[in-house]
């Protein structure tokens, strides 16, 4: 299992409650239907030193690096990054794990 972890810093005009409320809303309304994403999540900071770098974190699971490439290029992800994730973006951060189950 793969997990691709996308950190957010929002635009000052769209890091309102509303507007990351806004952002969060249609992650998960979108990003799970893409091909190949076996889960999505999208969270808050949960402390104030996360809140200070970041505004949302959104995890996405799948089953290998294959899938993962196919879903960043895939038409329905880049319509949602350029229509409506990039241009509320101040900074975004992404990593992608080999994750493990005990």
């Amino acid at each position: 299992m793969f997990n691709r972890f996308v950190f957010v810093k929002l635009k000052t005009e769209h890091s309102t409650d509303e507007g990351i409320a806004e952002v969060l809303k249609e992650s998960l309304r979108v990003l799970p239907t893409v091909p190949g994403v076996r889960r999505c999540t999208v969270g808050r900071p949960a402390d104030e030193h996360a809140g200070k770098g970041w505004d949302l974190c959104l995890t996405l699971e799948f089953d290998s690096l294959a899938d993962i490439e196919s879903y960043r290029i895939h038409p329905e992800h880049q319509k949602f990054l350029e229509e409506f994730l990039g241009p509320r973006i101040e900074a975004k951060r992404v990593w992608n794990f080999s994750m493990q189950e005990a």
